[in-house]
C-alpha cells in the first residue's frame, strides 16, 4: 500500500474574511445609505469626484489567530453603480493593526494598494462590480494577531485614474489569506 509522508507534503489552506456593512464613514465625500428599503441601507456612496481622504469606509474586526503573516494577503472589491457610466474608477484600500489601548481611529494606515476598475461594458445603472483579486503588499508582515485591524475602502474621484462621472456604492470587500500551520 501507499503511504502519505506528511514531511514531504505540505496542504496550504486560505481563509477568507469578508467585510460587508462598514463601521464608519467619512460623511463628507461618502454618505450612509439610511432608507431601511433601499439596496444601498448601510452602505457608504462614493463621491465621484472627492478626493480618497475624504471619500472613504471603514471596517474594524479582529486579526485572525490564524493569519501567517509571511505570506500576501489578496484582497477584492465589490462596487454598485449608482449611474450609467462606462468609465474608469479607482479605489484604494489601506490598513493597520491597533494594538490594545490604542485609539483605532486614531492609527496611521499604511501600505495603499490601488484597485482599478476599467470600467463597467454595459454601462448600466445598478450593475455590481467586482475587482480582480488584488495582492495587497506588505499587509501581512503589519499585522499582528490578535489585534484589532482597521481596513480603508476608499474611492479617489479626483485621480487622473478616476474618469468616471457617477457614484458609486460599496458592497463589501473579501480578503484571502494564508493560514498558519
Amino acid at each position: 500500500g501507499k503511504t502519505l509522508d506528511s514531511a514531504s507534503n505540505v496542504v496550504k489552506l486560505k481563509g477568507y474574511i469578508y467585510l460587508t456593512h462598514p463601521h464608519l464613514v467619512d460623511g463628507t465625500g461618502t454618505v450612509l445609505g439610511a432608507t431601511a428599503t433601499s439596496l444601498d441601507y448601510g452602505h457608504g456612496t462614493f463621491s465621484n469626484s472627492a478626493d480618497q481622504a475624504a471619500n472613504y469606509v471603514e471596517y474594524y474586526f479582529q486579526v485572525p489567530e490564524d493569519l501567517d503573516t509571511s505570506v500576501a494577503i489578496r484582497g477584492r472589491i465589490k462596487v454598485r453603480l449608482v449611474g450609467a457610466d462606462t468609465a474608469t474608477q479607482r479605489y484604494v484600500l489601506s490598513s493597520v493593526s491597533v494594538a490594545d489601548s490604542a485609539v483605532p481611529t486614531a492609527a496611521t494606515l499604511a501600505n495603499a494598494i490601488n484597485v482599478d476598475f476599467a470600467g463597467d461594458a454595459s454601462g448600466a445603472t445598478g450593475d455590481v462590480e467586482t475587482s480582480a483579486w488584488t495582492t495587497l503588499t506588505d499587509w501581512a508582515a503589519a499585522l499582528t494577531v490578535g489585534q484589532t485591524w482597521r481596513v480603508r475602502f476608499a474611492r479617489d474621484g479626483n485621480a487622473s485614474e478616476d474618469a468616471s462621472t457617477v457614484n458609486s456604492t460599496d458592497l463589501g470587500a473579501g480578503l484571502e489569506y494564508q493560514v498558519s500551520q
